[in-house]
């Protein structure tokens, strides 16, 4: 799962000053993530487990790339971090297509994260399974 931001940078170095950049939390928020069956995510294979505190750390926590769109501008597309939905809609939408099953967990207040709107996505630093 890549997370595409839907904003447009005119220029290359107006998108990596993006990434240098991520939001942070100023409150819990509750989120929803696929999974498979056996609690894998679907695209990277990490197995989740109830009552466990998920987190990236180091220099590279979001693993991203910078796209040039025809006509459109820079994009950028976050290819590795926690992935989640903030909508429960959109979470279904995607579980239900996959055969996939859905669980409520909480990206803990003071977390980095990047966050599209449009698709309703989020990407995080912190994931906890309550």
């Amino acid at each position: 799962m890549c997370l595409t931001i839907q904003k447009s940078f005119s220029t290359r170095q107006q998108a990596r000053d993006f990434l240098k950049n991520p939001s942070i939390l100023d409150k819990d928020m509750i989120v929803y993530k696929v999974l498979l069956t056996n609690n894998c995510s679907p695209y990277r294979g990490m197995y989740y487990e109830k009552g466990m505190h998920y987190y990236r750390e180091g220099r590279n926590i979001f693993t991203s790339k910078i796209h040039k769109y025809p006509y459109i501008a820079w994009r950028v597309q976050i290819h590795e971090g926690l992935h989640a939905f903030t909508d429960l809609a959109e979470a279904q939408n995607v579980a239900y297509r996959n055969d996939k099953k859905i669980v409520k967990m909480v990206i803990p207040k003071g977390s980095r994260y990047f966050r599209d709107d449009w698709r309703k996505e989020i990407v995080a630093d912190n994931l906890i399974w309550y």
